[in-house]
Order: C-alpha cells, then structure tokens, then sequence
C-alpha cells in the first residue's frame, strides 16, 4: 500500500522535501510505519524512537486528526492515508492541523519557581485545580518552556475528557504525557530520582468544552 508523509517545520530540512511517498506492507500500524520511515530515512531517526514513537516535542496527525483519537500507536494503517509530523512550533499550514495549534496557543500557562524545601508542600495541592486545570512541579533542568506544558497540559486534559486518561489524577497524566511515556511506575520513579535545587510550579488551563465532533478537536 501507498501512503504519504507530510512533514513541518524543521523536518522539512532534514530531508530535504515536505512530502514523502512511502510503499509499505497492509497490516503495519502507526508505530511500525514510523519504524520504517526511520530506517529509510535515518534523519528522522532523531525524532522517532527505537519503539516507534514519536519524541515528546512532536505530534502525530493521521488524515487531520489526532493520533490518539484513532487508538494511538496500534493505530492499523490504511491504503491512501496521510500522516503529518508536526513540532509543536512550525512553520507549515493545514487547515486542521492549524486549528489544533491555535487551540493550544489558548492554554493559559502559569509558572513560578521554587526551592526544594517547598516542593513537598506544593505537591499536596496539586489536583485540586479544577478540571480544566493542571498543575504539577518539575525540575528546573526539565522544564521545557509554556509552549511545551501548554501541549502537555491540553493532552492531559483531553485524555481525561475522551476517557483515554491512564492515571485517575490530571497531574499524574500531565507527567506521562510530559516524559513521553504511558507506564505511571517508570514516570514516578524518574522523577523521583533526579535532584535539582529549584523547581518549576506549572498552572495550565483550558477552556470549558467537550470534544467536538466532526473534526474531533477539543475547545
């Protein structure tokens, strides 16, 4: 089957074309597709793991919509799709995909920094925000900047609006989305794990809405 690849911003240059045209086998899912756009395209590589995922600053789009609203990466490719790499700051347009980021950019973020002797007390409010809100505390080494916790945070809270959340606490799902992975224990332990002298208190918040329908994006 034939399926075609569209590429932004900075992954334009790195292989030198917006588009690719990729003949690969019926059956493969999303994440063995990425393996394969891997392989024959090592300078993707830098941006799609061993497993086949993507790394955390990037976002995956299959015909106009969201990855996870298809099921994720066991996401069955089909014949004619069309798959979008997008950072989250670039430079390309698409009708959809551009709505999906000037949705983000309504994200109010909030930070502040801290030392390490208030984090525990900190910690103990952090899901008491509200549900369009998110709250949690990250190390100053590990803080990716407003852009990055307003995707995070908008990920999170649509997880738990489309019931595709893993954690049953908004800020336990912000740190999965934030560190890229789906497994709680491997999270919590990372975090646990590294020391830092400041931290980071991050407020995200969303508007009221639902999932819409149609283009299946939430307000």
């Amino acid at each position: 089957m034939k399926v075609r690849v569209l590429l932004y911003g900075h992954l334009r240059s790195l292989v030198g074309s917006p588009e690719l045209s990729l003949e690969v086998p019926d059956g493969l899912t999303i994440g063995e597709l990425l393996k394969v756009l891997a392989s024959r395209y090592g300078e993707l590589s830098v941006i799609i793991s061993p497993q086949g995922g993507v790394r955390p600053h990037y976002i995956v789009f299959v015909n106009g919509r969201d990855l996870e609203l298809l099921g994720g990466y066991s996401y069955v490719v089909r014949d004619g799709d069309t798959i979008s790499l997008v950072p989250i700051s670039h430079g390309g347009s698409a009708d959809s995909i551009e709505r999906y980021l000037r949705e983000l950019n309504s994200v109010s973020v909030d930070v502040c920094s801290i030392g390490r002797c208030l984090v525990d007390e900190v910690i103990k409010h952090v899901d008491s925000v509200g549900e369009n809100c998110v709250a949690q505390v990250i190390p100053e080494e590990l803080y990716y900047g407003k852009g990055y916790v307003a995707l995070v945070a908008y990920l999170a809270i649509r997880a738990f609006r489309l019931g595709l959340n893993i954690s049953r606490r908004r800020s336990i799902e912000f740190l999965l989305y934030y560190f890229g992975s789906r497994q709680i224990t491997e999270v919590l332990s990372k975090l646990s794990s590294f020391r830092s002298s400041k931290y980071v208190v991050v407020l995200a918040c969303v508007e009221p809405g639902e999932p819409r329908g149609g283009g299946n994006y939430v307000a």
